[in-house]
């Protein structure tokens, strides 16, 4: 868990542009990707329940920015705690906290099985930006780099 919050944290700093120079010279956005390749969302917030109860609406919402980050890295991690929040909420009945963030026009967008499913067996399709760890997420929320409008 302590890994998977430095990565986090490594992302949140390099979406700075005054800081990205520094965090790519450390080279510690190096670390987030694999990581993010070696975990399951969904199976990383079960595995993990003792220490992830969730976060609060207002906390998931500092977020979004990173999901318009101009590093992949950030973008990816924010997709996977945005995943793995689905999965706790979904879990404690409490879906309703991403209907702000999806309905304000953010690349965040709830979806179902069926879209995931036809981007994945299409991946000579997709556009670089969907390459990654995106690939993975659970059918409760897909970022992707589309545009809302030809997701839904």
């Amino acid at each position: 868990m302590t890994r998977y919050y430095a990565c986090l944290a490594v992302c949140t700093i390099a979406s700075v542009k005054e800081f990205e120079p520094a965090v790519i010279k450390s080279g510690t956005l190096q670390l987030v990707e694999p990581f993010l390749h070696a975990h399951d969302p969904a199976i990383f917030a079960i595995e993990h329940r003792k220490y992830a109860q969730g976060r609060p609406k207002e906390w998931l919402e500092r977020l979004l920015p990173m999901l318009k980050s101009s590093r992949r890295e950030a973008r990816s991690v924010a997709a996977f705690h945005f995943t793995l929040e689905a999965t706790i909420k979904k879990e404690q009945n409490k879906l309703d906290v991403f209907q702000k963030p999806a309905a304000s026009n953010s690349k965040l967008t709830m979806t179902d099985c069926v879209i995931q499913n036809h981007l994945r067996h299409q991946p000579p399709f997709w556009p670089n930006a969907n390459y990654g760890p995106d690939y993975r997420l659970s059918p409760f929320i897909f970022y992707t780099a589309l545009p809302t409008s030809s997701a839904g």
